[in-house]
């Protein structure tokens, strides 16, 4: 079958840092939303079970992330707490971000967890804590909401905060 398929993504995304808006050292606040739109070539044209695209999802507008992070320790350990999707610092190839593929974020762990777990274009209730070792090696640890929607198909928006239904344990180290 031949065809064309149209992706888009926009962002909106706001961060503050809290020593500049108030006096409070090491911290930083973000909320950001997806705006996802067009057709999904790889399910109407390839029929494969990785994307195409990194940013192929079905079409909505959703809250994305909303967390909070604090910083310690002269920044060599922080803590962030809050919406999050565990796809933007666990797991990720620092070399493929540049590409239009899926390379950044394995399909394999999205496959074994309900809808794919808190990564693009979802995201979940969590807390991560990150430790700088040496300069060469990080060690992140975090634990989160295993199932985004919480059997909610409906939660299109992002904002049905679900603690109920298992939890995702992930611990790397870089």
């Amino acid at each position: 079958m031949r065809g064309g398929a149209y992706d888009g993504l926009t962002t909106a995304t706001v961060g503050i840092d809290t020593q500049k808006a108030f006096g409070l050292p090491g911290g930083q606040f973000n909320i950001s939303a997806l705006q996802i739109h067009g057709t999904n070539l790889s399910t109407r044209y390839l029929d494969t079970l990785n994307t195409a695209s990194s940013i192929e999802a079905e079409g909505t507008t959703r809250l994305w992330e909303l967390w909070y992070q604090q910083s310690f320790l002269n920044k060599r350990v922080d803590v962030k707490i809050g919406q999050q999707s565990i796809d933007q610092e666990c797991i990720t190839n620092q070399y493929a971000a540049t590409l239009t593929n899926t390379m950044c974020w394995p399909a394999l762990p999205s496959y074994d967890m309900p809808l794919g777990g808190p990564a693009y274009p979802l995201s979940a209730l969590g807390v991560r804590v990150r430790e700088q070792i040496t300069p060469s090696l990080t060690a992140l640890a975090g634990e989160f909401d295993g199932d985004p929607l919480g059997n909610n198909p409906d939660n299109r928006h992002g904002t049905n905060f679900n603690l109920h239904n298992g939890t995702l344990f992930i611990r790397e180290l870089n």
